[in-house]
């Protein structure tokens, strides 16, 4: 298996419905609780129209909790 394919794997078992449209974090931006999971510096494929490729992603529980720059990921 790739790594690309790896990583595929890892947001579907993670749940992309976390994520809302245009890949926008779900929390709150006034409490952000620290995320189990960051990976930047990445090539993310979103199969989201208005925002087709990320860099980086947060997840907590499981969940997807933010996709986006490094830089958005950056605060989990």
């Amino acid at each position: 298996m790739t790594a690309r394919m790896t990583l595929v794997a890892v947001l579907l078992a993670l749940g992309l419905s976390s994520v809302a449209p245009g890949g926008a974090p779900v929390a709150s931006e006034q409490a952000i609780e620290p995320a189990d999971l960051v990976l930047r510096g990445g090539r993310i494929v979103t199969l989201d129209e208005l925002v087709p490729e990320a860099q980086a992603l947060a997840a907590r529980g499981g969940r997807l909790v933010a996709v986006g720059s490094d830089a958005d990921v950056e605060r989990y």
